[in-house]
């Protein structure tokens, strides 16, 4: 494979993931690249498989940027009242040992969910959105659920970060610089894909003391 795709070739295995992946059924999805950014385009069944669709194309290599455009178009129409996803979502949280119990509030108007509440982690906070993403007739998923986390220092934030960036094999740490005021975390420098663009920002927000991650990697071209 050459070290530069072009964005045909990223084009081509964009739908290659797509119609390889069984979570995405919808065959008639349109992808379109320019200068590596890609647009995905179509009607799709149900948010988890617009969700699986994104997520297949991050995976790619020379991809720079993601326009999500598919339309959530349920193949029977909606089934399910607000009231029933709420419940439904709600009694999932609690089956999920990710998500902390009694601590997550969820709210549904015209399909479209809301979280709020408070974790510990960020994986908790993203498995609750996973799961919201999953039910069905869920249209979209805003996740208002804040982190609170000890203080720790500035300077121990980074030197963990910095230790867990060069012990991990799925990056170059060489070209990521570090920057912590409080418990905000910034990320700078140049990665060569979102796979790991995505490591990165998953090991600063393992860091103790950390509440926030603004993630301002670059993907070279």
């Amino acid at each position: 494979m050459p070290s530069q795709l072009t964005d045909r070739q990223i084009q081509d295995h964009v739908r290659d993931e797509l119609l390889w992946d069984p979570a995405v059924t919808i065959s008639d999805i349109g992808v379109t690249v320019d200068a590596g950014v890609v647009t995905l385009r179509g009607v799709v069944a149900t948010a988890g498989e617009k969700w699986a669709a994104e997520r297949d194309t991050l995976r790619i290599a020379g991809v720079r940027g993601l326009t999500n455009s598919l339309t959530l178009m349920p193949a029977r129409g909606q089934q399910f009242t607000d009231a029933d996803l709420a419940r439904h979502l709600a009694d999932v949280l609690l089956f999920d040992s990710a998500v902390p119990n009694d601590r997550i509030e969820v709210t549904v108007e015209d399909g479209w969910v809301t979280l709020r509440g408070s974790v510990d982690w960020y994986y908790q906070r993203s498995a609750a959105e996973a799961d919201a993403w999953r039910i069905l007739d869920v249209k979209g998923v805003d996740n208002d659920i804040t982190i609170v986390q000890p203080h720790v220092s500035a300077g121990d934030i980074e030197a963990g970060i910095r230790r867990a960036l060069d012990r991990t094999a799925a990056l170059d740490a060489s070209t990521i610089r570090i920057f912590v005021a409080g418990s905000h975390v910034t990320l700078a420098g140049t990665v060569r894909s979102w796979a790991e663009f995505d490591a990165a920002r998953d090991v600063a927000w393992r860091a103790q003391g950390v509440t926030n991650v603004a993630n301002d990697l670059v993907i070279e071209e």
